[in-house]
């Protein structure tokens, strides 16, 4: 949108990833993107409005915790 901002975001695409400037406004314009090459590409994240993105994960959160099985005693 061409508006000066101090809002940082990263590219949506996950092989760019770019760390940019971006409004709000051209952020929701763009689903996250830095450019419409980003924009069209298939990995492409769905934008939240946050601009952050885990970066090449195995799904692992430690925050959500590991599911296990009980432990059987014999």
């Amino acid at each position: 949108t061409g508006e000066p901002t101090d809002r940082m975001v990263n590219c949506a695409n996950p092989e760019c990833n770019a760390h940019i400037p971006m409004s709000e406004e051209a952020g929701w314009l763009m689903d996250g993107c830095c450019s419409d090459e980003c924009r069209q590409n298939p990995a492409r994240r769905p934008y939240d409005g946050t601009g952050y993105y885990q970066k090449n994960t195995n799904h692992y959160n430690p925050l959500k915790g590991v599911k296990r099985e009980p432990a059987k005693i014999d």
